[in-house]
Formats: C-alpha cells, sequence, structure tokens
C-alpha cells in the first residue's frame, strides 16, 4: 500500500525531511517532480509517494503529519497576535491524502490511516 502525498512544493519538502529523519531505515520515499515540457528548471516536488509497510511506519508517517499539523495552528496563532494581514500567511498549506493499494486510489486521513494500521 503507498500514502500519496499532495501539496504546496516548500510543505513536502519539509515533510520528505522529517519522514526520514523519523524513518530513515523502513521507510521507502519517492518524490514526484512537476514535469514542464521544454522547460529547464529545477524540478519542482509536486507529491510524495511513501510505501507503507506496516503498522509501525504506518504511525511513525502520523506522527510526522500531525506533527506538521500542530506546527502549522502555531504559526497561524503567532500571525493572528502579531496581527499579519492573511495574504501574509502561507499560501498553499493544505495536504491531499490519497491511499493507493494495487489499481485502486481514494481519498484518506490520518485517522483512517491509524485505523488501518491497528
Amino acid at each position: 500500500m503507498d500514502l500519496i502525498i499532495e501539496g504546496n512544493p516548500a510543505t513536502l519538502e519539509w515533510l520528505r525531511r522529517q519522514i526520514h529523519e523519523n524513518c530513515a531505515d523502513e521507510v521507502a520515499l519517492e518524490a514526484v517532480p512537476a514535469q514542464d515540457a521544454g522547460e529547464l528548471r529545477e524540478p519542482v516536488t509536486v507529491a510524495l509517494i511513501v510505501s507503507l509497510a506496516g503498522p509501525l511506519l504506518v504511525r511513525s508517517v502520523v506522527d510526522v503529519l500531525r506533527k506538521r499539523h500542530a506546527h502549522a495552528g502555531d504559526i497561524a496563532e503567532i500571525n493572528g497576535e502579531l496581527r499579519l494581514p492573511p495574504e501574509d500567511e502561507p499560501a498553499g498549506t493544505e495536504l491531499r491524502l490519497r491511499v493507493t493499494d494495487g489499481h485502486t486510489q481514494r481519498d484518506t486521513s490520518e485517522d483512517e490511516l491509524l485505523a488501518g494500521a491497528a
């Protein structure tokens, strides 16, 4: 079973580093770059594919996702205290989680991933 995480390139890069740091030897992680035909530039990561090989690994990946949510909440709270206008807040911080099992693909949540790992 694979987990496909789509989102903002900066957020995906942070997630990639965190997943490697927390599950380095146990996880197979693949970055999916954008494919712009005819343009020569640095590839931008548009998705991460995480091979979920067992309950412990699923829990570790979900822990990283939840850690990210906690930090995003902290940053939003700080921005509110600083009274920053909405356009100064980071854009595109939402993630889309999809599970692939063979040829089937469906959207999922962290809670569903944990329930499936139990």
